[in-house]
């Protein structure tokens, strides 16, 4: 996720003066890959902070659940050749936070579900920098 990170960090830097909006939008998703990875890394802490109780943590699973069902449409829209590959992560890090909750370990799942999140921002953000951005319109109040 990181050398992926890596890359949307230099596509934005390349697109900055041609197409600000897209290389708003890539270096959005490059944001999110890196704190999906570091939602991971916490696992690899001992010690952290206390997951939230069970029923929220439930609940921000079920919530990613129908998240996780744009990926398709973002992967499509954004034709990225690592759309499938950011998918993909999200999708398991989703299935590895339901087997987390099912055995009660709440960080785990906490942690993996942050962690779709995050791969959905990316995506979603991928998917939005081929959109031409809005024109601003004119003004309330002027002729």
């Amino acid at each position: 996720m990181l050398a992926l990170a890596k890359t949307y960090l230099d596509k934005s830097e390349s697109l900055q003066f041609r197409s600000p909006f897209a290389a708003t939008r890539i270096l959005a998703a490059a944001d999110a890959l890196i704190s999906a990875a570091e939602h991971q890394r916490h696992l690899e802490q001992k010690e952290g902070p206390p997951p939230p109780d069970s029923a929220e943590i439930t609940r921000h699973v079920d919530r990613v659940y129908f998240r996780l069902q744009q990926a398709d449409y973002f992967v499509k829209q954004s034709a990225d050749p690592n759309g499938q590959t950011i998918e993909d992560f999200a999708r398991q890090y989703y299935q590895e936070a339901l087997r987390a909750t099912d055995k009660g370990d709440l960080r785990t799942a906490d942690e993996c579900a942050k962690s779709t999140d995050e791969l959905m921002r990316a995506l979603e953000n991928l998917a939005l920098s081929t959109a031409l951005p809005s024109k601003p319109g004119p003004g309330l109040g002027k002729p």
